[in-house]
């Protein structure tokens, strides 16, 4: 019965120690990755190098959007509401125009600047550009109070 039991205990701590080694040396090559791979002191994936480099063409893009907006002559058009606001927008006429006006309105918070991209698709396209600013933005001035309606172009 002895030799049984120590035949036993001496199993389970061989399959023990195989077990250990085993668990090592997986989490020693993943700890140290003893691979010839090229150290990456970036801390991060291919995938994160090329979101770099595209974020850094994309600031390059917008700012090439940026300066042909600047070339344009946007002229200021205004008109008075009922309620007395003076109503602002710019307006882009098409060098070679194709008949048509496109009104390009900027979102919550935003402004007629932030559309340099679309301004430049549809003028590209033939089209006449019209950029209102909403009211309550500081272009759009008035007599009366913002307290009435202060939340579409008209």
């Amino acid at each position: 019965m002895k030799k049984k039991i120590l035949c036993i205990v001496s199993s389970l701590v061989l399959f023990l120690l195989i077990g250990l080694t085993v668990a090592g040396n997986y989490f020693y090559d993943v700890a140290i990755n003893r691979s010839n791979e090229a150290v990456e002191l970036y801390g991060g994936t291919e995938e994160a190098v090329e979101a770099v480099s595209a974020l850094e063409e994309e600031q390059e893009r917008l700012e090439e959007l940026r300066n042909w907006t600047s070339k344009r002559d946007f002229q200021t058009v205004e008109v008075e509401s009922e309620d007395g606001l003076t109503l602002r927008a710019q307006y882009l006429e098409n060098e070679s125009p194709n008949g048509k006006t496109v009104i390009l309105a900027h979102g919550y918070k935003g402004n007629s600047e932030q559309m340099p991209e679309i301004t430049r698709f549809y003028y590209e396209e033939g089209y006449n550009i019209l950029k209102p600013d909403a009211r309550g933005m500081e272009r759009v001035k008035g007599t009366i109070s913002d307290t009435a309606g202060t939340t579409g172009w008209m």
